[in-house]
């Protein structure tokens, strides 16, 4: 509506009696998108990533392992709805509206009014959150097509209803993981993924011979020395669900999936996970590549492993029910962190995540209070994800409607979280999508120290009362 109350504006869209043409996409529910990953990844993908004759060495071996991992659809779902204020005049447009992506908007601007860069007036307002959703500015263009119809201000904004069932997503995965051994000894690992890609869908002219190096790098962020490795990807655009950039991206499933699989070695290898991590880094060089430029430092990886070990008193004994886990990671802003989490697993598979110890090496400690705020939004991030919530379809419909069905985490459920910053003379490196990624892992990991349940799928409620 363009005219009248909010009240009166919501009253007659509801009112509206829409028939919908819903075409091929009604097949989209949760099994069809399992299936088509299923039979993506029963063929071998893009190759990546690939060290030595993986074929070989899997085939020297005399021991091997399989697992399979999958994480769900996760939605943004920023305390504030998608909004803008847009007014397009003859020879003057405004726009306000709490965008990440300034410049996307003014392109985007132009081509629908024709006008130059100096008619143009972006006035950024404070956002409620955004995590990675704002860097889209499709809300934005709607009101601009609106006021340049009505020729009048048209303000937009979203309800939660639309923000859920509406949103662009971080995509769903499938990791098919394997492993060899011989003699006791770690010889080989073998990761095939199937995912959506943001970049097929919104600039295929990043993927470089089809593959997605933003998918792939994650798993290059990990500088364990692994003997063999060969780890390829499958793009599933058949499946026409809208995926964007999240907080951390591909690296929060690729983290979660990464570590604890690197757990479930050490498990096999009957060997304490934290000192595992520790042994995998001694061969391994000092400096590794991931791509171009980017590379990541053995003893900055190992140190903040180390601290962790001693700020949350990894060695001491467990008592019955209760668990601890590791997982570390290296963030595309040349960070580090290391997460130890302390849980119970009590009777009736009732789960309660106790406290989460942190240590990060994000450089030069700037604004020490903003460090401790970022990464503590962060874990919590991750815990509201990881523990009750996924966007689900039906009909080629999202399931869930408001946080009555995608909760986030209160305040009386979030545990203890102490983080620790060390000292370091590199340049200030970034922390805004670094707690997050650990946390996955750290979780699952204690929860299968506590209780003996390997968590290899997403949310926990699948499988714990949380």
């Amino acid at each position: 509506g363009l005219v009248g109350s909010e009240m009166c504006i919501r009253d007659s869209r509801k009112a509206l009696a829409i028939e919908w043409e819903e075409g091929d996409n009604r097949k989209i529910d949760n099994d069809y998108i399992q299936q088509v990953f299923r039979d993506k990844l029963r063929k071998e993908g893009a190759t990546f990533h690939e060290v030595g004759n993986y074929g070989r060495a899997m085939d020297l071996a005399d021991e091997k392992i399989e697992a399979v991992y999958e994480t769900p659809f996760w939605s943004h779902s920023p305390m504030e709805p998608m909004n803008t204020l847009a007014h397009v005049q003859e020879n003057r447009c405004d726009i306000w509206s709490p965008c990440h992506m300034q410049s996307r908007l003014l392109a985007a601007t132009k081509e629908i009014t024709g006008f130059e860069d100096e008619q143009i007036h972006i006035h950024t307002t404070y956002l409620g959150g955004s995590f990675g959703r704002r860097l889209l500015v499709d809300y934005a263009i709607e009101a601009l097509l609106l006021s340049k119809a009505a020729n009048a201000p048209v303000q937009l904004l979203n309800t939660r209803i639309d923000e859920t069932k509406s949103g662009h997503y971080l995509s769903a995965g499938r990791y098919e993981m394997r492993a060899g051994f011989k003699q006791k000894q770690l010889t080989g690992v073998g990761i095939q993924v199937a995912h959506l890609s943001v970049w097929s869908q919104r600039e295929p002219e990043m993927l470089e011979d089809g593959i997605d190096n933003s998918i792939g790098d994650d798993l290059l962020r990990y500088p364990y020395h692994i003997p063999v490795k060969k780890y390829g990807h499958h793009l599933a655009d058949e499946i026409q669900i809208p995926v964007s950039w999240w907080r951390g991206t591909y690296a929060n499933t690729a983290g979660f999936v990464m570590e604890s699989w690197i757990d479930e070695l050490a498990i096999h290898s009957k060997q304490d996970p934290l000192s595992y991590r520790l042994s995998l880094l001694q061969n391994a060089p000092n400096i590794q590549r991931v791509r171009g430029e980017e590379v990541v430092e053995k003893g900055l990886f190992r140190n903040v492993l180390e601290a962790a070990r001693e700020k949350a008193n990894w060695k001491e004994k467990r008592r019955p029910g209760h668990g601890k886990g590791v997982a570390v990671c290296f963030s595309f802003f040349e960070s580090y962190a290391a997460i130890v989490a302390e849980v119970q697993v009590q009777k009736k598979k009732k789960l309660t995540i106790k406290k989460l110890t942190c240590v990060i090496d994000c450089g030069v400690a700037v604004n020490p209070n903003m460090i401790h705020a970022q990464v503590e939004g962060g874990i919590i991030f991750a815990l509201s994800a990881m523990l009750k919530a996924s966007i689900n379809f039906e009909n080629g419909r999202v399931v869930e409607n408001s946080f009555g069905d995608y909760p986030t985490l209160t305040y009386g459920e979030c545990p203890e979280i102490e983080v620790h910053i060390l000292p370091s003379d590199r340049p200030a490196s970034g922390v805004g999508e670094l707690g997050n990624i650990p946390t996955f892992a750290a979780v699952c990991n204690a929860i299968y120290d506590a209780s003996g349940i390997r968590i290899r799928s997403l949310p926990l409620s699948r499988h714990l009362v949380v």
